[in-house]
């Protein structure tokens, strides 16, 4: 049973929640002329009418924000946007700050074929309204729309154009998070956006899941509404005759590094050797090697068509992509073994797409290991999200942890070779040095002796192992911690 009753109204359209305040916002009901109505729940057994906006007549849906964009003269304040539909299709932006007192701060202007104001969002930094236009898709004969108003300038909105989507379905209900744009568009189902460009009126669709599949034509079926506000990164999407989906975005990213071993500095590309011999394996090496996977990942496996391309997109050899905590960096959230390509980018197992992760849409360091060197990581998180994002540990635009955490190549910041025993530390003499197991796997005792394979301590990985002479993977060690001081230790830049 109910514990309280406010009775001020039948029935409404649209009630909006105010997280950070104890009130709730009342539109599209059978009073004042369906405008708004603030409730008071301080008290959640007294309900009370606290404040009203019904002089600019039914509003459809509204949100309110605690504004904090460009616009100093409202920061801090808390503003309604609503939506108007009908004869009144527009927005009213209202300051709500003060119940009893609300003032109308602008309306926005006029768009062409206006004909169901249905609802909206800010985009994160409050620099742009976005918002649904139900009925203009079948009166203006569009792919769905989303219309897009600069309001940088709160008094004076300006509208600066709009996104056609792929389908002539209509669209419902957008939300704005974590970087992108979530909107319910009936028969073509969810649509993911990246908001990237907005300023130039543009979006751009990154993802999409479809609950109608019959067609994405212009009627009253599929996706209704979502929710993308989760921290577990879950979106749900009810749709009107099929049900609630659950879902999981899956998230992409590309990464660039460069390991010194093979890189080549006269063309920029790091040597293939390893591929061109036929000897890197079909099975991550990582799980045999003792490393942990986290997330329920580990055991990837290639096709071997992936290791005929050849040029600068063939395979250098398997590395380690790790998605750390914003905060702590030290906590691995997920991990994947994915595949270095001789162009310095890292791709998915099937040697070509971005590396995906199942986990929540938000900002991670990003870390880079091998099996035989020292492994990086990006100073400050950065943004993992469905849209695709680019980061290369490689060339300065992404500052790393630590200190001295890459070597200078020439045109690259290389991963410091050398690390055989694939533990934190580059070491040329003492306990569990990387030195001494290149003597071992020779024979140990003739060092001119050289073996092929694929093996860690190919420190140079071009496929043999070799402990003095011309090409020899030991003096590289040497050199990476100092040249001089044979005890000299080099830490992994990682924490």
């Amino acid at each position: 049973t109910e514990d309280a009753h406010y009775g001020g109204f039948g029935n409404s359209h649209t009630i909006f929640a105010d997280k950070t305040e104890p009130y709730v916002y009342v539109v599209g009901s059978n009073v004042g002329g369906g405008g708004l109505l603030v409730i008071n729940v301080s008290n959640p057994l007294v309900p009370v009418l606290e404040g009203t906006f019904t002089q600019e007549g039914y509003i459809h849906e509204n949100t309110v924000f605690t504004y904090n964009g460009p616009d100093t003269e409202h920061v801090g304040k808390k503003i309604s946007f609503n939506f108007h539909i009908n004869a009144n299709d527009r927005v009213t932006i209202v300051d709500v700050t003060d119940k009893t007192d609300i003032n109308m701060i602008a309306t926005t202007p006029v768009y062409t074929v206006r004909s169901l104001c249905h609802q909206g969002w800010m985009t994160e930094d409050h620099r742009f309204l976005l918002m649904n236009d139900e009925g203009d898709e079948a009166s203006g004969n569009y792919n769905t729309r989303t219309h897009i108003f600069n309001i940088e300038n709160l008094d004076v909105p300006v509208y600066i154009g709009y996104y056609s989507g792929p389908n002539a379905s209509y669209d419902h209900n957008l939300y704005v998070t974590k970087g992108l744009v979530w909107e319910a568009n009936y028969t073509s189902g969810l649509h993911i956006l990246d908001p990237i460009n907005v300023a130039s009126a543009q979006l751009s669709m990154v993802g999409m899941f479809d609950t109608y599949t019959a067609n994405n034509g212009r009627s009253y079926n599929g996706a209704w509404g979502n929710y993308p506000f989760f921290k577990s990164g879950i979106v749900i999407v009810s749709s009107i005759y099929e049900g609630l989906f659950v879902l999981r975005p899956k998230l992409s990213v590309n990464i660039r590094a460069t390991l010194q071993g093979p890189y080549n500095e006269s063309n920029g590309l790091m040597d293939d050797e390893l591929r061109s011999q036929g000897l890197i394996p079909l099975q991550e090496p990582y799980t045999s090697l003792g490393y942990s996977h986290t997330n329920n990942a580990g055991g990837e496996t290639i096709a071997p068509a992936v290791l005929a391309v050849t040029g600068p997109n063939a395979i250098v050899d398997w590395v380690i992509l790790e998605l750390r905590d914003a905060v702590d960096p030290s906590i691995i959230r997920t991990s994947r073994c994915a595949l270095l390509q001789r162009d310095s980018d890292i791709v998915g197992v099937d040697g070509i797409s971005p590396v995906q992760f199942d986990v929540a849409v938000g900002q991670y360091h990003v870390a880079v290991r091998h099996r035989n060197h020292l492994g990086v990581m990006s100073a400050s998180p950065v943004e993992i999200s469905v849209a695709v994002r680019n980061y290369d540990l490689g060339n300065g635009s992404v500052p790393l942890f630590g200190t001295q955490a890459t070597y200078a190549s020439v045109g690259r910041n290389v991963l410091w070779a050398g690390n055989t025993v694939f533990d934190d530390e580059l070491m040329y003499t003492g306990q569990n040095n990387d030195r001494d197991p290149i003597l071992t796997e020779i024979g140990g005792i003739v060092p001119t002796n050289t073996v092929s394979g694929y093996r860690t301590t190919d420190v140079n990985m071009d496929g043999n192992v070799i402990y003095t002479g011309q090409d020899n993977d030991r003096d590289i060690i040497l050199t990476n911690i100092g040249g001089v001081v044979p005890t000299n230790i080099r830490t992994e830049q990682l924490p």
